[in-house]
């Protein structure tokens, strides 16, 4: 349930929140405290390599952050998550350091800034933390094709030209990929198998597969022989590469649920349902029922169809394997 009074101040805050630079919520009974001053240094850089003990910030329970208080034009703000009409606020224990992520076996078009929770403001406690995740379980981030394609990030691009992190070539390739995506969500975009995505179990799932182009999987595997989705409920999965002897020699692909994020319901009666797919379980391979047989894990030769979704994890394939 929402809570009105919290909604209201929230709302009568809004736009004090970009002068001020933070709010915070106070976890009891949503009470929340009037707004703090701005933060009163600036991020020096986004390179994890050159971080000093003033770049280090405490956001538990803020709703936001400005990386430049003093600045003119652009709102140089970035926010924990949004659940319409409010704010999430960073999560308790949420200190450490702002950063640009990127690693040399993925591609680059893959970067993103992120924040690095530590133990302390010591630079060399960096090394020892742990990224910051967000609501579903998946890292808290901002993509580069989002910093690149969007205008209201177009002060964070010049912040990683000035760092020496990316340079305009890089944020011309991103622009040019991803020209006809209307919009770019962090969880439905995959680089390689290591890319976690959201699924709602009663409904398609569209993903974007990222490298040199871009490939459209539309995800419609939930129904199993059913004409209704027989479990409701949402859930962070992955793709991944089978291990099974049975498969030695071929490219197939299974699917592993993460983490369950909305419960798992039925939407059938349990007694009678005799469709294939089982139910979906933490940590475990999304597995369905052939004809009455024993249940096994789903698994999806990408090379036995021309299908798009074939395609699209071929290509997922081959850009994990050579980047």
């Amino acid at each position: 349930m929402i809570d009105v009074r919290a909604f209201a101040v929230q709302a009568m805050w809004q736009r004090s929140f970009l002068r001020v630079g933070v709010r915070r919520f106070s976890r009891q009974e949503g009470y929340i405290e009037p707004p703090r001053a701005a933060l009163k240094h600036l991020v020096s850089t986004l390179n994890p390599s050159l971080i000093t003990p003033a770049d280090y910030m405490d956001l538990s329970g803020r709703f936001g952050f400005i990386f430049d208080p003093g600045s003119e034009g652009s709102r140089r703000v970035l926010r924990y998550a949004v659940r319409k009409p409010l704010y999430i606020p960073f999560p308790d224990d949420t200190h450490g350091f702002v950063y640009y992520h990127s690693q040399p076996h993925i591609s680059p078009l893959a970067g993103s800034v992120r924040f690095r929770v530590t133990q302390d403001n010591a630079p060399s406690s960096f090394a020892h933390g742990h990224d910051l995740l967000s609501p579903s379980g998946a890292p808290w981030q901002t993509l580069l094709p989002q910093i690149a394609c969007r205008p209201t990030f177009k002060w964070l691009a010049s912040y990683l030209i000035r760092d020496g992190l990316v340079a305009e070539e890089l944020l011309s390739r991103c622009r040019d990929v991803f020209r006809e995506r209307a919009s770019i969500h962090p969880n439905k975009i995959l680089f390689t198998f290591d890319s976690s995505f959201l699924i709602d179990l009663s409904s398609e799932t569209d993903l974007t597969i990222a490298g040199d182009t871009l490939h459209t999987l539309r995800l419609d595997i939930f129904k199993m022989g059913t004409r209704v989705y027989p479990w409701t409920g949402s859930a962070l999965a992955r793709f991944e590469p089978s291990t099974f002897p049975e498969y030695a020699g071929r490219r197939v692909i299974h699917l592993r649920f993460l983490k369950v994020l909305d419960p798992v319901t039925p939407l059938v009666d349990l007694q009678t349902y005799r469709g294939r797919m089982q139910e979906p379980r933490e940590g475990e391979l999304f597995t369905v029922s052939h004809y009455g047989r024993l249940p096994k894990p789903w698994a999806y030769d990408i090379d036995a169809s021309n299908s798009k979704v074939a395609a699209a994890l071929r290509a997922l394939w081959d850009y994990s394997r050579t980047t």
